[in-house]
Formats: structure tokens, C-alpha cells, sequence
């Protein structure tokens, strides 16, 4: 693992009410917050890309006939890892008065596959261009709870050509 990915390892964090708690959102937990927020900032995760590579059978899809939705990889299509992979997202604070409540919210609804990880995020003000975050820029936020399909977990599918891709998409509501 490379330093940017080394932070992910802190797996399944615990939360109670009254901590402070920022989630990033990369997929559905952008534009479908569900759940009460004290405030909301575009953000950037560096070190990993947001791919089609995880199966719904819950929310996209059947038992034997699962949808397709995003999680987080730790290489571009091109098979390259590192720092020079973005993702860019929302992160959201969570009321602190809500934690325990949104996060047992977000376990049900992430529960196909999802496991809970930190990780540390990046300014949107900060350009790719400018390469911020590698020429030592300290994150916006540290240890921002993620959601992530690993590749271990019993629904993963992985990667398909595009066009397979698009039509298990399409057909999986």
C-alpha cells in the first residue's frame, strides 16, 4: 500500500453521539443525503478511484441478478496506483447530536458489501494541476468516515468491459 492508501486501513470505526463526524460521499451519498447534516464541503480523496465495480442487490438489481454501483479502487483504468488517483466528493458533518442515528441509518443502507474505513480528504480549492496533496499540503479534514465495497466482499463483481457494464446498469433498477 502506498502512504495515501495506508490511512484506509483503519477499518470499522466507532462513533457515538456528541463526536464530530464527517462522511464522504462519492456516489449516491452526494446527491441522496438522507439524513440530517450541520454542513456540507466539496472535497477530493486522493489515492483512489470510483468505479461501477460493486453489485446491489437491494437497492440496484436481485439475488442472482445483481445492479452495479460504486465503491473505491486503489488503481485508474490503467492500472496505475498512487497519489495521482482522484476521487472527488462531498463530505458531510454529521449533527453531532444525530451520530449514532445516521450511522445506523447509513450501515442498513450501505449494508451490501460496504465496509466503514478513515481516510483523510482534500480541499476542492486545491487543483489536480497544482498537485497540492503531493507536494505536502495537509488535508482539509482527517479521518472522514468512507464507505467502500472491498473486493473481498461476497456482492464485489469487479471490473467488466464498459459496454457489459453500461447494460447491467441500465437494466438494474
Amino acid at each position: 500500500f502506498s502512504d495515501v492508501q495506508v490511512h484506509m486501513l483503519k477499518t470499522n470505526p466507532q462513533f457515538k453521539n456528541g463526536d464530530q463526524v464527517w462522511l464522504f460521499g462519492y456516489g449516491s451519498l452526494i446527491w441522496k443525503v438522507d439524513f440530517p447534516v450541520a454542513e456540507s464541503r466539496a472535497v477530493c480523496l486522493r489515492g483512489w478511484a470510483r468505479r461501477f465495480w460493486q453489485g446491489s442487490t437491494d437497492h440496484r438489481g436481485v439475488p442472482g441478478n445483481p445492479g452495479r454501483v460504486v465503491t473505491l479502487v486503489q488503481t485508474d483504468e490503467n492500472g496505475n496506483t498512487g497519489k495521482d488517483i482522484y476521487t472527488w466528493g462531498t463530505a458531510h458533518r454529521i449533527h453531532h447530536q444525530h451520530v449514532e442515528d445516521v450511522l445506523a441509518h447509513l450501515d442498513h443502507r450501505e449494508k451490501g458489501g460496504y465496509s466503514r474505513f478513515l481516510a483523510d480528504v482534500h480541499s476542492s480549492s486545491h487543483s489536480i494541476e497544482s498537485n497540492s496533496a503531493e507536494s505536502g499540503a495537509e488535508p482539509c479534514l482527517k479521518d472522514v468516515l468512507v464507505y467502500v465495497g472491498t473486493s473481498t466482499n461476497e456482492e464485489y463483481l469487479g471490473p467488466s468491459p464498459l459496454p457489459e457494464m453500461a447494460l447491467q446498469i441500465a437494466q438494474s433498477v
